[in-house]
Formats: C-alpha cells, structure tokens, sequence
C-alpha cells in the first residue's frame, strides 16, 4: 500500500488501524463513564466517531463495518 510517497506494510497499516480503534473505543469508554445509556446509545456513539475520525488518522482509509455480525469481545490491541 502506499499513502503519498511513502509505502506502508501491511503490518504498519494493521498497527495504525488497531491504534486508531483502540484510541476512538477509549474515547467512548471515557465519555459514557459511570452514565447510565443503553448499549445501543454507545454502539452508535462509537460507530459514528469512528466513521468521522478514522480518516484522520489513516489518510484514505474508510470503515466498514462487518456484515456478519461479529459477536466477539473487543479488546485493547497489542503489538508482540
């Protein structure tokens, strides 16, 4: 891949979206801090922060997200 002139792996492209995830689901987290809301009020919080931010921090990228329903726990990303 490459953004500008510069080429990015797809280790580093995998890192900086983990990153970006991980700062944006924190984001959430602190903002809905000991409030009583509905999951559906943080789900669509975090979706829409994520849509709005995520360019920001990956030049050209966009978010999808999965048609599948993925039913897994999020957790915090860390590079071995």
């Amino acid at each position: 891949m490459q953004i500008g002139n510069v080429d990015i792996t797809n280790e580093l492209a995998a890192q900086v979206t983990a990153n970006t995830v991980n700062r944006i689901m924190r984001e959430t987290a602190d903002r809905f801090a000991f409030q009583e809301v509905s999951t559906m009020a943080v789900e669509q919080y975090f979706r829409s922060e994520l849509i709005r931010q995520f360019p920001l921090y990956v030049p050209g990228g966009r978010v999808q997200f999965n048609a599948m329903n993925f039913s897994g726990t999020p957790c915090i990303f860390r590079h071995l």
